[in-house]
């Protein structure tokens, strides 16, 4: 029965895959045809070839959603509950969390107009962010995490997971600098620095969006991963090697 379910997941995953991949080159071609269309013909080329875009990956989709149907003895609401319940045992695993609630990923309430707009609040955000304790709950392998943020604007965000470890990234305003685990006795495992584009976020009084290469690859990959502020605190500690340590303690017990 197990290796029934593990041969449906992995041909689930493989279409879906292959679908994406066929998606990406046909809206590509679209694009350009719609473009050249514009240009050589008449703008009504574009929202045509946008249409015929979307119907053709529509049924090229329900193909493809029923052949899988037809391999794997599934319906479509059952592949996704398969699929649900492969991401939250992975979840479990590679991303653990404390609290027992593991939710799926939601859509991102902020859209890239949003982001732009709000550009011009960020020497603001920036100021607001100062000596805060900001709970944050989302993306969902990480749940419920906390960030402090001390006068000097060193940011430390801890992450507690199911099986009493503990990974602690330190950083600036825009990204983490380094990451540190502890063991369930809060001795450290170990301290890496990290590049740029490792895990970097920005921090609104009502969001925070995450990306990176340490974090699960999304389906729209451009797309970060957020959490919505929960909770704010101020802050007037000085972030060391120590505090860290008796920080963590102190959110096991909470």
């Amino acid at each position: 029965m197990d290796n029934e379910r593990n041969e449906s997941k992995q041909i689930i995953i493989r279409e879906r895959r292959k679908t994406k991949q066929i998606g990406r080159i046909l809206w590509i071609v679209t694009i350009i045809a719609g473009i050249l269309g514009w240009i050589f013909w008449n703008w009504f080329a574009f929202p045509i070839s946008i249409g015929l875009a979307f119907l053709i990956g529509s049924i090229y989709s329900y193909r493809v959603t029923k052949r899988v149907e037809i391999d794997t003895n599934l319906s479509i609401e059952e592949q996704e509950a398969l699929l649900k319940n492969r991401f939250i045992q992975e979840s479990k695993k590679n991303y653990g969390l404390r609290h027992k609630d593991i939710i799926m990923d939601k859509k991102i309430p902020i859209t890239p107009f949003e982001v732009i707009r709000r550009i011009k609040d960020i020497p603001k955000i920036l100021e607001w962010s100062r000596k805060k304790h900001l709970t944050v709950s989302g993306p969902e392998f990480w749940g419920i995490h906390h960030i402090y943020i001390d006068n000097f604007l060193k940011h430390v965000i801890f992450c507690l997971k199911a099986d009493l470890t503990t990974h602690v990234f330190i950083g600036i305003p825009t990204g983490a600098k380094e990451w540190k685990k502890y063991d369930k006795n809060v001795r450290l495992l170990f301290s890496k620095q990290l590049s740029d584009d490792s895990l970097e976020w920005k921090i609104y009084k009502d969001i925070v969006l995450y990306k990176g290469k340490r974090l699960p690859p999304k389906e729209i990959p451009a797309e970060p991963y957020w959490g919505e502020v929960v909770g704010v605190e101020t802050f007037n500690d000085d972030i060391n090697d120590q505090w860290i340590v008796s920080k963590i303690k102190e959110l096991y017990n909470k």
